[in-house]
């Protein structure tokens, strides 16, 4: 949870986004890039809230393997809230054991768990 990422980690990403988003450490090991670091904000929060407390929409929302612990009529509520505190074109990762009723939702469907609000 430190945010440092062993070699093998990021090999598997583009050379490009290596050199543009990574920092390489003394230590052989890789941190993320403080410039973008500063660009993301990491805050806990109740996602039953009825309003998420930010100021801003999302770019991309990050909810892996939560939702397979709500109710049905839970998990729909939370992705309808999802879209509507979501930027368009923005994008919502999920699990890849989770899924999302096309028809009910406005998210389109890009591949297993990546869905973008369009």
């Amino acid at each position: 949870m430190n945010g440092m990422y062993g070699k093998d980690e990021v090999d598997s990403l583009p050379a490009r986004w290596r050199l543009n988003y990574f920092q390489k450490l003394d230590n052989g090991k890789y941190i993320i890039n403080p410039e973008l670091k500063k660009e993301i904000i990491f805050r806990k929060f109740n996602l039953m809230e009825k309003v998420f407390p930010f100021r801003q929409k999302f770019h991309t929302i990050f909810c892996r393997n939560v939702m397979i612990y709500f109710k049905h009529e839970t998990k729909i509520d939370l992705i309808k809230k999802f879209y509507d505190f979501m930027e368009y074109g923005g994008y919502l990762f999920i699990g890849h054991t989770e899924s999302i009723p096309r028809d009910l939702t406005n998210f389109r469907y890009i591949m297993p768990g990546i869905y973008r609000k369009v």
